[in-house]
């Protein structure tokens, strides 16, 4: 039976948490990846190309995450070519996004009392892509793959816990943070390694802080059934 689940390498961790009103729970950055299909994985992982072969390490996460291993090495594996490349608009997503991350927003992403020192952060996501492969060229790989890496597969199939890229949600990010007066250097610094921790942004400190990274989410499919239903997102852990 086929878990497609999506997964996200992690820079996807920022992807807004603006609300519209104080009624409204706050966005984590979570449930904008699963609104189109995505969720994270961790730690942050941006060698997960469509149509390599992985590995669940942590089962169950139980907050719609999940930690990624490879079964097979990308550089070991045979890539077809026509791997599809298309706008994210075909999910529904704008090409350029921005967000507005408060400190409850901070805290979701494990910034922690830190985040009170924050006056606000804005993120803006561009030149947002859609990488997917077709149903037969992931077979092709599977198909295609030495003794060794098979050998692996089929232990990890036997476990329940074998899947394969199917897709990737990929992005720039930049974002400017703006801290309030009286944040020590201390602080400033906690607030940007864990902001670097969690999206893989590089920044440069001070009372304003600005930085860029990548964006990029994975769905996955169950590597010995890619043809089943989807698993919606939020099922993955």
């Amino acid at each position: 039976m086929l878990r497609i689940f999506a997964v996200a390498v992690a820079a996807l961790m920022l992807a807004g948490c603006a609300t519209n009103g104080p009624t409204q729970p706050a966005q984590t950055p979570d449930s904008v990846l699963r609104d189109i299909g995505f969720t994270s994985v961790v730690p942050p992982q941006t060698g997960f190309v469509p149509g390599v072969l992985v590995w669940n390490k942590r089962l169950p996460l139980g907050d719609g995450r999940v930690a990624l291993g490879f079964i097979c090495k990308p550089e070991t594996t045979n890539f077809p070519p026509g791997l599809s490349v298309s706008p994210s608009s075909s999910l529904g997503f704008a090409s350029d996004k921005s967000f507005d991350l408060g400190a409850d927003g901070l805290r979701a992403l494990g910034v922690g009392a830190s985040a009170d020192f924050v006056d606000s952060v804005s993120l803006r996501l561009e030149n947002n892509v859609v990488l997917e492969y077709a149903l037969e060229d992931l077979g092709t790989i599977r198909d295609g793959l030495g003794p060794i890496c098979a050998g692996h597969l089929e232990r990890s199939l036997a476990n329940n816990n074998a899947f394969q890229v199917v897709s990737a949600f990929r992005a720039d990010l930049s974002y400017r943070v703006e801290f309030k007066a009286g944040a020590s250097a201390e602080i400033q610094s906690a607030v940007l390694t864990e902001l670097g921790g969690r999206c893989g942004v590089a920044a440069q400190g001070g009372q304003v802080a600005e930085g860029r990274g990548l964006i990029y989410g994975l769905q996955l499919c169950d590597a010995g059934d890619c043809a089943a239903p989807a698993l919606a997102p939020a099922d993955a852990g």
